[in-house]
């Protein structure tokens, strides 16, 4: 369904990175890899300089929230999946940028806004910029995860802020989510190249991203409605009336500022 990819300035080039994770349980899909590779890039180069195999640490359930408009269609199930992992990096800090990612196909077929959404997978990366590794950066975390299911026609009031440990600037925008892997090794092909649904390893940067239904979707109207559905840049507030029924691709990035010098985003 989605996810996240943060980390944690640990001191003298050492970093704890965590990915949550979502998956549809009621699809029949594919359980949480118990060994998904994370691989760490330098700059512009092909080859990363490491592949880090991590099991699954914990696997939460995410139930529904109480609505009183809301009956929960059948088949609504969705797990978290959190994985967690320490690197130290030799070339610390570093003039170039590391990149760190995970990907993994497919996405569900029943999504509405984006083209052959069971064809195509994702990439969670995140990018350790040369000034955030030089000022020991920890990137901002979201507190919560979004509503599974929200009510068409119904006003939509959801905190999808972040907290930032070091008290840095957060902008919020929608975004358009990336694309990583796709179906070879599903009776043909490698699994796991960059077009296969484990790529192992994870593809280097640049990454592309999932085209739109449009019109009337894009990445910065995910969603529609009437108001459409729009999200506050300073307070992360997610408002707006959706007015479809559907299932939809939405990314949300946080960019992260210290001076009026970007860090991170997430």
């Amino acid at each position: 369904i989605g996810g996240v990819l943060s980390y944690e300035c640990l001191g003298d080039g050492n970093y704890r990175f965590t990915m949550k994770m979502y998956r549809d349980c009621a699809g029949g899909g594919a359980q949480f890899d118990n060994g998904a590779p994370f691989s760490i890039y330098k700059g512009d180069s092909q080859t990363p300089i490491a592949t880090i195999l991590r099991p699954v640490s914990q696997v939460i359930p995410i139930n529904p929230e109480d609505n009183p408009c809301l009956q929960i269609p059948p088949g609504v199930c969705v797990e978290e999946g959190i994985y967690i992992f320490e690197y130290q990096f030799a070339d610390w800090p570093s003039d170039e940028s590391y990149t760190i990612s995970y990907q993994r196909c497919c996405r569900n077929e029943g999504v509405t806004n984006i083209v052959n959404p069971d064809d195509i997978g994702a990439t969670f990366t995140i990018e350790l910029t040369p000034f955030a590794q030089a000022v020991c950066n920890n990137s901002p975390v979201y507190n919560d995860f979004p509503p599974i299911v929200i009510c068409a026609n119904e006003p939509l009031n959801y905190d999808h802020s972040a907290f930032d440990p070091d008290g840095d600037q957060l902008i919020y925008e929608f975004c358009a989510p990336f694309i990583g892997g796709g179906k070879a090794g599903l009776g043909g092909g490698n699994q796991f190249g960059c077009d296969g649904i484990t790529p192992n390893p994870a593809c280097p940067p640049p990454y592309e991203e999932v085209e739109f239904v449009n019109p009337p979707f894009s990445p910065l109207n995910p969603m529609g409605g009437s108001p459409t559905v729009s999200i506050d840049p300073v307070t992360g507030m997610l408002t707006g009336t959706p007015n479809l029924q559907g299932q939809f691709t939405v990314g949300v990035c946080i960019k992260e500022f210290r001076n009026g010098q970007l860090l991170s985003i997430v």
